[in-house]
């Protein structure tokens, strides 16, 4: 009798909690439009997407009770879960969409950065996918058995396969392995039987086991390596077994927008964008661009900041030899984080007549402007502080110069040949000690020098500068001081005839001398002001007692 009443005891006690175990086990945290979920971090509000139910031992195979997530799944970066608020998803679980056989495409959110074992196993349907930029490692099985599994793309940036990653995906034909990649697992591409192209970009054969290919004919496969690889190809275990091995030239820049070509950088913050060329000069006989037609046109405004693989990446400089030879720019406007332009950047830009520089420039490199013969006008901005050799030389039309108080370094040959040049204004108050040859070629005497009022007497003594035609003072609060502060909205910028204002007022306009060239003493707010009159170049114009720079082209 005891031991029937203990029994039933244990029974009733079993019944009454047995709901809140259920509860307790469950996989999943919540489920929206046949997807399910799992919290992360509830502070955070971050989830992984994740299976109905955990696979047992006994059945491996069954992530789902009930209906299996099918067709085109699209994973979003925020779920709204009921009554608790919007939740990133930054994840795949292990198994999420194991043996979701009728699942024929999936899209991922840009923040996604995981995605665990066995993710997509079994998804026999699957055609194609893409994964996002912050997937460094692709776990163990995890498109294992996608046996109709046609495409994939791999994202820059991903150093990890594990093992049997794609093992037995029939269909697969091609694949792409970045240069990041460090490391490859057991069986990764084995009955892969439909493969004919493998393009590897790591420089250096990654270290493989003998399965990686199993069960594939490679006498039928290409492997494609960088050209400067091949012999270490050749020779090493497994990826010499390629007895049809060809050599490409790797790219020489990383992406391309609006006809400029950028190159990743790595900085402190994350990675950076820097303008460049096409090609490499020193590989094709001087050139930076393949044809006239793949070389940028016109008038040049390089933005702020760039997006590449959905991340808005900053453009910090412009490389060497970014714009050599490209004789179709006619106006360029660098971008205020722009620290350095680089060797040659915009040499032999034939038709090249504005430039705006920004404050926060740094260097000037060798020949940055070499050659640019319809160039009438520059600032150098406040900021920089260092200028290469023959930074400007050959700029046949360069008549007006001003170089800021913060230089501290001139090259050679800076201005050699700028034989057009009738004023120079150089704020520094000591006179730099510059070679002879930075004016090489260049008669001084018929050249305007303008200095600091109390520095006068020193350029009249200090080398080279005395030998200047005529040296004047200027009043270093003049409108040329305050030309940057961007107060007066104007339209267009550059401009060719007119420029249209936002209010009305006294108009003055100076050039980069400080000097006034056109006074309009009642201006009428959004009419045309006529400035066909004024020479190329860059100018300042005063609005009342507002200031702002333009280009006249």
């Amino acid at each position: 009798m005891k031991i029937k009443l203990l029994l039933l005891s244990f029974l009733i006690s079993f019944i009454s909690l047995s709901p809140r175990a259920f509860a307790q086990a469950k996989h999943y945290d919540f489920k929206v439009d046949g997807i399910y979920y799992k919290v992360v971090d509830e502070s955070k509000k971050t989830v992984i997407v994740t299976s109905e139910q955990k696979p047992s031992q006994a059945n491996l195979w069954q992530a789902y009770a009930g209906v299996k997530p099918s067709g085109a799944v699209q994973i979003t970066t925020f779920v709204s879960r009921p009554s608790s608020g919007s939740y990133q998803v930054i994840g795949i679980d292990d198994n999420a969409f194991k043996y979701c056989i009728d699942l024929e495409s999936v899209s991922f959110p840009s923040g996604l950065s995981s995605i665990g074992k066995s993710a997509f196993l079994g998804c026999s349907k699957l055609k194609a996918i893409a994964l996002p930029k912050d997937i460094k490692k692709i776990n163990a099985s995890t498109f294992q058995f996608c046996h109709k599994l046609e495409s994939v793309k791999l994202p820059d940036g991903l150093e990890q396969i594990d093992g049997y990653a794609f093992l037995d995906c029939y269909d697969l034909k091609s694949i792409v392995l970045p240069e990041s990649v460090k490391s490859i697992g057991k069986s990764v591409f084995s009955g892969c039987s439909a493969l004919t192209e493998v393009k590897c970009f790591m420089d250096k054969p990654v270290s493989v086991q003998r399965g990686l290919f199993k069960n594939i004919d490679k006498s039928k496969v290409t492997l494609y390596v960088p050209k400067s690889s091949i012999s270490k190809y050749k020779q090493a275990a497994v990826w010499k077994e390629f007895t049809n091995m060809k050599g490409f030239e790797k790219p020489y820049y990383d992406f391309k927008i609006d006809g400029i070509y950028y190159k990743v950088a790595q900085g402190n913050g994350g990675k950076l964008a820097i303008v460049t060329s096409e090609q490499d000069p020193l590989k094709h006989n001087g050139r930076a661009y393949s044809s006239d037609e793949m070389k940028p046109k016109g008038k040049i405004k390089l933005p702020r900041t760039v997006n590449y693989n959905d991340s808005d990446l900053k453009v910090i400089a412009i490389g060497k030899n970014a714009f050599l030879g490209c004789e179709g720019i006619t106006s360029l406007i660098v971008p205020s984080e722009v620290t350095i332009i680089g060797a040659k950047a915009f040499a032999y830009n034939e038709n090249l007549k504005t430039v705006m520089l920004p404050k926060g420039l740094e260097h000037i490199g060798s020949g940055a402007f070499n050659g640019c013969s319809s160039l009438s006008s520059i600032k150098l901005p406040d900021g920089l502080t260092s200028i290469g050799n023959y930074a400007f030389v050959r700029c046949s039309k360069l008549n007006s110069v001003e170089i800021p108080k913060t230089i501290t370094s001139f090259g050679s040959g800076v201005f050699e040949e700028c034989k057009a040049l009738k004023e120079l204004k150089c704020l520094l108050a000591e006179p730099p000690a510059i070679n002879a040859n930075v004016f090489h070629k260049l008669d001084k005497s018929k050249v305007t020098l303008y200095v600091p009022k109390a520095s006068l007497s020193k350029y009249k003594q200090a080398p080279v500068w005395k030998e200047f035609g005529e040296i004047k003072s200027i009043e270093q609060e003049s409108a040329v001081e305050e030309l940057d502060r961007g107060e007066v909205r104007l339209y267009p910028n550059p401009a060719v005839h007119s420029i249209e204002l936002n209010e009305g007022g006294l108009v003055r306009i100076y050039n980069l001398s400080a000097k006034l060239v056109l006074e309009l003493a009642h201006y009428e707010a959004n009419t045309r002001l006529d400035i066909s009159s004024l020479p190329s170049g860059v100018y300042i114009i005063k609005l009342n007692d507002k200031v702002q720079r333009f280009i006249k082209q």
